[in-house]
């Protein structure tokens, strides 16, 4: 459980990675949302931080968070970035097993599909 305090500190962290990552400075962005987590866990900042990570070249540091993520919230967007991070490692079999999972939460979501089309391609 976190106190009002730790929530407002994970709070600001997270606004102020979201700010960084908005300006497509995700090297910057991490540590924050990092520091964010260890104070409360949410889905959405595991998610930017697992994108985050995608944009700097780190997929294999983007898996857990992206599938904790994907755990915590029923959207299909984490799975999709989750899918991209296995595609990026080489692992067309898991990215083809997310992008199922997504599409079988959110079957009209064109990311999904998107990817899953190139994917067959």
């Amino acid at each position: 459980m976190c106190t009002m305090n730790q929530a407002q500190q994970a709070y600001d962290s997270y606004c102020r990675g979201r700010v960084l990552y908005e300006a497509g400075e995700f090297r910057a962005a991490i540590p924050l949302f990092e520091k964010s987590l260890v104070l409360r866990e949410h889905f959405k900042t595991l998610e930017l931080l697992g994108e985050s990570l995608l944009r700097v070249e780190r997929p294999n540091d983007a898996i857990e968070p992206l599938s904790v993520a994907s755990d915590l919230n029923p959207g299909p967007r984490s799975l999709v970035l989750l899918a991209e991070a296995f595609q990026s490692l080489g692992r067309s079999n898991d990215a083809r097993r997310v992008l199922g999972a997504a599409l079988a939460r959110h079957p009209d979501y064109g990311p999904a599909r998107a990817a899953l089309t190139q994917l067959k391609a």
